[in-house]
């Protein structure tokens, strides 16, 4: 016998079967299709939580503080007429400065006898600026726009037209 016979026979070209042809879909593209689905679902929630909350607007007392700031950007802030204040992130209107009080920056600095003694910078300053924000009031606290939770101690980026600066959350109440 010989062991290199080969035992396959040619098949005519007419007798193949023929490979179907156009789109196949499979689960990669269930998968894509899916998390398309899911990411416009949770477009369409936010987008109704947010319009909700626009809904439910307030206003608020939160009184912000710059510390570690110019001169020229303490004058910026503390200006006579009312500002109004603007999340850099977003670019939206959140609110408007109603007051703001600047007092020079205080720091540690040794005296003649090498005694730490709390002197007043000569070039700092900390602007305190009470300012009334819109937003919801929810169990978690005072959310700014409706969305960002506001909370003491917590900072945000916040701009007005003559000054940008990184706020820190003092106080918030209720606007009375």
């Amino acid at each position: 016998m010989n062991k290199n016979v080969n035992t396959n026979k040619a098949v005519p070209k007419n007798k193949k079967k023929k490979k179907a042809s156009g789109p196949r879909f499979n689960v990669f593209d269930f998968l894509i299709i899916f998390a398309i689905l899911i990411c416009a679902g949770a477009i369409i929630v936010r987008a109704i939580f947010i319009g909700t909350a626009k809904k439910d607007m307030t206003t608020a007392t939160v009184v912000f503080e710059v510390s570690y700031i110019s001169d020229v950007t303490a004058n910026a802030l503390d200006k006579e007429e009312p500002q109004p204040i603007y999340l850099q992130s977003d670019d939206t209107r959140i609110g408007t400065i109603i007051k703001a009080e600047q007092t020079p920056q205080k720091i540690l600095e040794k005296d003649e006898n090498g005694i730490l003694q709390s002197v007043i910078h000569p070039e700092k300053y900390t602007v305190k600026t009470t300012a009334n924000i819109e937003g919801v009031w929810s169990d978690d606290g005072f959310l700014i726009n409706g969305t960002q939770l506001a909370t003491v101690g917590k900072t945000f980026d916040i701009y007005t037209p003559y000054v940008s600066c990184t706020f820190t959350v003092v106080s918030i109440s209720p606007k009375q």
